[in-house]
């Protein structure tokens, strides 16, 4: 079962980050995706991430359950949630890498990388995502605590993180939900054979 709060939790601090990093960029707007859940995930980016109040609202488009690959270039922010209705093609993955290395910015929040791959196994076997260092998703049995591995990261500010017993620095709730990572991605939170949550560069 999806820890609500945490997910409510990563997804409007992160969104929020990528917000103020990427979505000023020529007054580009955000592109929202997302599917089954993260239909969910959608409205919680809108009302605690993108409206930031009712003077501040950065500029969006909620482009339903598919990726908008040809209008790539209209976005500065690329946010798939959980699920999209129609996996990438692999020229449109291309179209996707091509976008990423141009500038532009991609959040996946859960399972979107299975999702965008047409599940685990074109994520895995096919390796469509490991140019940005994503090689598996996987959900976990019972949900563990998950120690940060860069507490300064800028991609936790405003987060209050927890001490585990060991007194090292942990997320604040148990994490049910990984991914197997290797470079370019770097764990923020986890390591590379248990990443909640990573950036490429």
């Amino acid at each position: 079962m999806i820890n609500k709060k945490m997910v409510s939790l990563f997804v409007s601090v992160f969104a929020a980050l990528m917000l103020t990093v990427s979505a000023t960029e020529a007054g580009k707007p955000v592109a929202l995706v997302g599917s089954s859940y993260g239909v969910h995930e959608i409205k919680l980016l809108i009302n605690n991430a993108v409206v930031v109040s009712e003077e501040e609202t950065y500029i969006y488009k909620n482009c339903g359950a598919d990726v908008p690959i040809s209008e790539l270039d209209k976005y500065s922010l690329l946010i798939i949630a959980t699920s999209v209705d129609k996996a990438l093609t692999d020229a449109e993955m291309d179209k996707l890498k091509e976008w990423v290395i141009a500038g532009g910015n991609l959040m996946l929040v859960h399972g979107a990388p299975a999702a965008l791959c047409g599940g685990a196994d074109g994520l895995q076997k096919k390796k469509l995502l490991s140019w940005g260092g994503i090689q598996s998703v996987r959900s976990l049995k019972a949900a563990m605590p998950c120690k940060v591995a860069h507490p300064e990261s800028p991609l936790l500010k405003g987060v209050e993180l927890a001490k585990g017993g060991d007194g090292k620095t942990i997320w604040p709730e148990n994490v049910n939900y990984v991914a197997l990572t290797n470079s370019p991605m770097e764990p923020i939170v986890g390591d590379p054979s248990s990443c909640f949550i990573g950036i490429a560069k």
